[in-house]
């Protein structure tokens, strides 16, 4: 199912083998970290960007981020509901 980085620390993990997922979300949450001799995730679900920025905006505060993919990701999608809020949606 392939990889993904984690939002805060930028670590490699994978969906764990027990998962159902099928196939790879661009976004997801995980309630368990499983260290063998690969990160894992485990207990996941597949999300939005934009509900967790709607959801929790000051743990997407972007100005603590570290430079990478998930903040240009982040900034895209705070962007395009700011314009969104703009227009009355």
């Amino acid at each position: 199912t392939g990889h993904y980085l984690t939002v805060k620390d930028n670590q490699v993990v994978s969906i764990h083998p027990s998962s159902v997922l099928d196939q790879k979300p661009p976004w997801l949450v995980f309630e368990e970290f499983v260290l063998t001799s690969k990160n894992f995730v485990r207990t996941v679900t597949s999300v939005r960007a934009e509900w967790l920025a709607e959801i929790a905006p000051h743990y997407f505060d972007l100005s603590n981020f570290p430079e990478c993919e998930a903040k240009t990701e982040l900034e895209s999608v705070f962007r395009r509901m700011a314009g969104a809020a703009a227009r009355g949606k």
